[in-house]
């Protein structure tokens, strides 16, 4: 697990990703095949592509972490569903905590670590972090490279049926 520090260099749109990436990974280490899911952290990673439409979905978006059911998760266990559920709820947190505060949402990075925490707890090694350091610069034009494709749920999940 990283410490705070280790953020330090991180912007706020690659905190973002880097979060959106343990949830992603997350699930695809407990098998999670759920479409739900899948559209769902597709509307998280919408910020690489149109900034003011990821806003208003994100706030679309229902916020109650105990409906978690809407993302039909039945192939695992109720801890499980209660992990991604605070994970959830911390995504939002990290997601809209800056958006009006000028990036002085003072909390983002221990949520953040405790995401990470859900990981280890899980025995799910975290994505590595220097990969994420400086990709928003190196990358201003297209943000969409801030996405690991290692760890992307949606290509692993069968959207039609053959």
């Amino acid at each position: 697990m990283h410490k705070k520090e280790d953020f330090k260099d991180l912007t706020m749109y690659e905190e973002i990703a880097y979060s959106i990436t343990c949830l992603e990974k997350l699930c695809l280490e407990w098998n999670i095949k759920s479409k739900k899911m899948a559209a769902y952290i597709e509307i998280l990673w919408g910020f690489t592509k149109d900034f003011d439409c990821w806003e208003a979905n994100i706030h679309s978006i229902e916020r109650n972490s105990k409906n978690i059911e809407r993302y039909e998760l039945k192939n695992i266990d109720d801890e499980k569903k209660k992990i991604i559920a605070n994970m959830i709820e911390k995504m939002f947190r990290i997601c809209l905590g800056n958006l009006y505060t000028e990036y002085r949402y003072t909390s983002v990075l221990q949520d953040i670590l405790n995401i990470e925490e859900y990981l280890e707890k899980n025995k799910i090694e975290c994505p590595e972090l220097k990969f994420y350091i400086g990709r928003e610069k190196t990358y201003q034009d297209n943000l969409r490279m801030l996405r690991c494709d290692k760890y992307n749920l949606t290509n692993s999940i069968l959207f039609r049926e053959k």
